[in-house]
This record gives C-alpha cells, structure tokens and sequence, in this order.
C-alpha cells in the first residue's frame, strides 16, 4: 500500500510538469506584444541601375506601433559579386545613391541590403534585393584631367553632338579612379581608342607609361609591358596613331604597328636604323590620290631630326616594304626634303589630297617654316615618293613663338595653332598663308588641350556625326579647368562660332581628349 501511493505520486508529479510546459505563455506575448517591422516587395524583387547614376529605392515597410525615433536605417551593397563585404550608401528611410560600381554581368549581380533597427527593444529587421548595374557609357568624349599631385583621371561625356541617337547631357567625372580605386601617375599627353579583340579599349600614354582601360566597365585591362607580347621595357613613350589595318604605338624611338582587332597586344618593333620622333605625319586613309584603290600611297612622313632630312615609310603590312628611306633630293621643288638640317617638329598631319604636312622650328634662328608635300604615287610599277611642294615662312605670325598645341585638319586647307590664352588659324590654301586671330579665352584662362572632333571610327566609317569634323574642342585652366565646344563654320576660313559654343565646367586641368564608340 505505501509502495503504490509512491508511484501514484511520482506519476502525478511528472504529468503536471509536463502539462506546465506544454502551457502557453501570455505573459508577453498576448498581454505585451512586441511590435515589429514588415516589408512589402511588392514588384520590387530585383532592382537595375545605370552605372554613374543614381539609385532611388522607397521601400514599403510597415512600422505600425513604433515610433520613428526609435529606428535606425542602413543602406549597404557589396562591393564585387558573390561578396561578404559591404559598402553603405545612405542611412536615411529611403534610398538617393549615386552607383559608381562596375557594370554587372547576368547572375553576378551585387547584392543591396536594408537593415532597419528598432533601437527599442534591439531587434533588426533585414532585406535584400539583387542589383543588376547597366553600362551606360558609350559613344563619346573621354577627357584627361590632371590633378595638383601630378595624378590623372577621366571624365565621359555624351551630348547630342557627340553620341549617336542621344538628346540628353551626361558629364561624368573620375570614372576611372571610381571603378579602379585610384589615379593614373603623371600626365596624360594622348589617347586613342582602339578596337581590341578582346575588348575595345581606351589606351592612355603619359612620358612613361601605357594604361589600358576597359570601354566595357573603365577597369584598368592592362599597364606597360601587359600590352606587349615580347618583353619590352617602357622608357620613352611618344605617340598612338591609325593607319589602314594597323594600330601604330611609338616606344623608346621604335615602331610598334599591330592590327588590334585581330590581336590582344602589340608584337616586336620594326627592325630599323631610324629614331622614330615624337611628332610624325601617318595617313589614315584607305586610299589616296593614286589609282590604287585600296591602299594610301605612303603611310608615313616624318622628319628626322638626328639627320636633318625626311623620311617616308609606304606601308605597315607585313607583306609589304616597311622600311624607312631618306626622301631623294628634289631639285626645283619647294625645298630639299634631302637636306633640310637643324629643325625641330612642331606638328605634322595629313592634308585634303592625302600628302602631308609639317610644322618645323629652326633650333638656331627659330624660323617657323610649314613644309607641304603630296601624296606621292606607290604601285607596283611606279614608285614616287611625296613630292615637296609649298614652303610658307611663318616665323611672325603673332604668339607662333610660344605656341604649345597644334591641331591639323585633313579636309580643310588650314589648321590651329594655341599660345597663351589665344587661338589663331592658318590658312595655306593661297600664295601666301594668311593667320588669324579665331578666339581669346576670358580672364586667366590658359588653353591646354585643344583637338578636333573625328568619330573614333573615323575616317573608315560609313556615315558620321555632323560635328565629325566640324567641333573644335578647348581645355583651359585658371581656378578650374573647362571645356569648351566650338562650331565651326565658313569652311576653309577657320571661323569658330564662339556665340552658340557650348562649355562645362568642373574640371581639372584637361590635357587629352579621346573619342569612343
């Protein structure tokens, strides 16, 4: 009997414990509910932006029964896909952010998390959304700008006059610092746009250096020796220009001419005994004024300070005969390209009929001479060299002694030249040149870039923007750098129509200017 109330009791015991913690507690719950956040993402599972634009996201969270001074918010994205790192971009109830992130590909999107904090009670409430980040960088300007450390960036602008089917304005400035993380050392002096097969690219050059930059996302896609399939050691870096079929790079006095499109990286150096200078006259074109239909008659012309004559090169193909010759002597022309010592290049380009033109300083008396040659005459049967035929002397042409920038035009019979704060244009299509005053920067402004508009592919392009052409671009620097937009108009004349000229402002010092598809 004693034994089984024992039990009896043990058995009880047991069935209230485990009825007392089967009980619900209301303790809290039902007598003090704890309110909490609720987010609606309703059509807002995934979200896009365009890169360098801003991000606007209002999410739809319910916060009944809290009050607003007791939350917190967090806006954070990671910074490459796939990633625990996180970046903020706001602590504000909603989302204005500016996206400086690299162009996404399809499942590698980044990640952007809302973390919204009751401080109350420490609870934190989280939601996430896929971020797809468009490209929208593309036909355009790339400018040069460099900063009081000696460091260079870039800005992309699109306009109506320089991108196809576009009405809008975008001025975007520091692209590449925002995408890569830092500046590029030292100035840049040229760029040009290259179409890669592996992707078309932005090559920079300062004195001693060659940056290549990604058009796709502006990531730095190769430096210095990356760009060269033989080992080459950078020391002086000079020039990038097109000819027909080849991309030309101009290195330690060598020629380096790869065709791009069909190759990641540029090859060996021309094996020849000539220095190659740092300005040179290269036709671009694919024909010229020969019958041969296909080719131009001569690719290069140059002038060869260490020996005090012109050279010509006819062809860059390695099929072809690249080396350089010494231009004949021409009795009865113009001048001797043969003999012609103690002169320093200024500018050279190509002129209307596709022969060349340059621009000389005499190193002992500082006479500034302009040399035109034509095209010469390059077939199987028949070989001409250019033929040197006007010299125009335009040592007094007003500032011609300190002008720093020349821009060359091939279908027009004038270029510009800048010294100081003043533009003047040049025009040989006469007897005599005659040089005008075009423009005055205001102020202190100093010019320090100056170019003309051509499409990146110009001149092998179908069709072509108005402006190709047609737009003198202007850097000048004072308190800030700007830029400026002339049209030109009274073709021939150089006329630049200063009252309808556009301008931004916000700049550093501009240096160089790019076009890109």
């Amino acid at each position: 009997m004693k034994r089984y109330s024992s039990i009896t009791i043990l058995l009880l015991l047991a069935i209230t414990v485990v009825y007392a913690a089967c009980r619900k507690d209301t303790s809290s719950l039902d007598n003090n509910k704890i309110p909490g956040v609720s987010f609606d993402t309703t059509g807002q599972s995934t979200l896009s932006v365009y890169q360098f634009e801003r991000l606007v996201v209002e999410p739809k969270i319910n916060t009944e029964g809290i009050e607003e001074k007791d939350l917190t918010y967090s806006w954070r994205i990671t910074q490459v896909y796939n990633d625990t790192t996180t970046t903020e971009l706001g602590n504000q109830r909603n989302l204005d952010a500016e996206i400086r992130f690299p162009p996404t590909n399809p499942g590698s999107e980044l990640r952007l998390l809302y973390v919204v904090t009751d401080t109350k009670h420490d609870l934190k409430y989280i939601m996430n959304w896929r971020l797809t980040v468009r490209n929208n960088i593309g036909m355009g300007l790339v400018v040069a700008e460099l900063d009081a450390n000696g460091k260079a960036d870039l800005t992309h602008i699109m306009n109506p006059d320089l991108t196809l089917d576009y009405n809008d304005e975008s001025v975007k400035h520091n692209v590449f610092s925002s995408i890569n993380g830092s500046r590029i050392e030292g100035e840049i002096k040229k760029m040009k746009y290259v179409k890669v097969s592996d992707g078309n690219a932005i090559i920079a050059l300062t004195d001693n250096s060659l940056t290549k930059i990604s058009t796709l996302d502006y990531k730095q896609s190769g430096f210095n020796g990356d760009l060269f399939f033989a080992p080459t050691t950078i020391n002086n870096v000079q020039g990038i220009y097109s000819v027909y079929q080849n991309d030309v790079l101009v290195v330690n006095g060598q020629l380096f001419p790869t065709w791009m499109a069909i190759s990641k990286k540029w090859g060996i150096p021309l094996d020849n005994n000539v220095e190659m200078p740092d300005v040179m006259a290269l036709n671009p074109f694919n024909s010229s004024a020969t019958t041969n239909p296909y080719y131009p008659a001569f690719v290069i012309n140059l002038y060869n300070e260490e020996e005090g004559w012109f050279n010509y090169i006819g062809s860059l193909n390695s099929f072809a005969d690249r080396n350089p010759y010494r231009h004949p002597e021409q009795a009865g022309q113009a001048f001797n390209p043969n003999d012609l010592p103690g002169k320093k290049n200024l500018a050279a380009g190509v002129t209307v009929d596709k022969g060349f033109i340059h621009v000389l300083k005499d190193k002992s008396t500082n006479a500034v001479g302009v040399y035109l040659f034509n095209a010469g005459v390059n077939e199987a049967s028949t070989l001409t060299p250019p033929l040197a035929t006007s010299y125009f002397d335009i040592s007094n042409a007003p500032g011609i002694q300190q002008a720093t920038l020349f821009t060359m035009l091939d279908d027009q019979r004038l270029f510009y030249y800048a010294s100081g704060n003043k533009i003047y244009a040049v025009m040989y299509g006469g007897a005599t040149p005659i040089v005008e005053e075009r423009y005055t920067a205001p102020g202190t402004e100093q010019i320090t870039a100056m170019d003309v508009f051509r499409q990146a592919d110009y001149p092998y392009s179908a069709s072509y923007l108005p402006a190709n052409n047609k737009l003198l671009m202007v850097g000048t620097h004072a308190s800030e750098g700007k830029l400026y937009f002339f049209p030109m108009k009274n073709i021939g004349l150089g006329t630049l129509d200063v009252a309808n000229a556009k301008s931004y402002g916000g700049f550093k010092k501009i240096t160089a200017f790019a076009t890109q598809l």
